[in-house]
């Protein structure tokens, strides 16, 4: 059975975002957060074993089920760490944007959204910023959609953002330090859609994450809430 959303368990380094994230760009939203895990990786090939990734995603959703509708799991890559949330579509218009063939590369965008930081962080408005695929090179691409038991088509977005290195410098010396707070938001520009989001706030929890679940996925993927 479903739970409601207070039943579910929460940290205080991820939430989700204002409404007024999506309503002040003049976006739709069409997914809401689900969970988000930070993951830590000994060998990347790991990052793309499919067994292990449909675990992982399993493991965010509890204690919820899936539902008879469409997920995507946005993967950020800051070093040897990623942080992965997952969404749940509100309609078809998530799916619609990310089976575009030209998704990283017309369609979406990555926006970091400075909420509360000490130092001026750089940020793009969404009309200005580029999309994934130029920005990123290889560091952005699309995971081949999974299917859950249920039938749910998971996405899967994978965008390495110390793969680019203003982006690297700006997270590592201003965004990335204690106290500050992150719109992190995943959006299709050229159809106005919030496609994910999650608003990530530096607090010591999230700095002194730490491997405290030994061999979860036989021992190759790592994750701690």
């Amino acid at each position: 059975a479903l739970v409601s959303p207070a039943a579910l368990v929460t940290h205080d380094w991820w939430s989700d975002v204002d409404p007024t994230a999506a309503t002040d760009a003049g976006l739709t939203r069409a997914s809401n957060l689900v969970a988000a895990r930070l993951i830590h990786e000994e060998d990347p090939k790991v990052l793309s074993d499919p067994v292990a990734t449909l675990q992982l995603y399993e493991e965010m959703l509890e204690p919820r089920t899936w539902k008879r509708t469409d997920y995507v799991a946005v993967w950020l890559g800051m070093g040897p760490r990623w942080l992965v949330y997952l969404c749940e579509a509100t309609g078809d218009a998530l799916r619609d944007s990310l089976e575009s063939g030209a998704a990283l590369k017309q369609r979406v965008k990555l926006i970091l959204r400075p909420i509360k930081v000490r130092l001026p962080f750089p940020s793009s408005p969404p009309k200005d910023a580029e999309f994934v695929g130029p920005y990123f090179g290889d560091g952005a691409t699309m995971d081949e959609a999974m299917l859950s038991q249920s039938g749910s088509q998971i996405y899967g977005l994978r965008v390495n953002l110390y793969g680019n290195w203003l982006v690297k410098l700006g997270l590592q010396h201003i965004g990335l330090q204690s106290g500050n707070c992150l719109d992190l938001l995943v959006i299709d520009w050229p159809a106005r859609l919030l496609l994910a989001s999650i608003r990530l706030t530096i607090t010591q929890a999230f700095k002194d994450q730490r491997d405290t679940m030994p061999q979860p996925l036989d021992g190759r993927l790592r994750h701690e809430a």
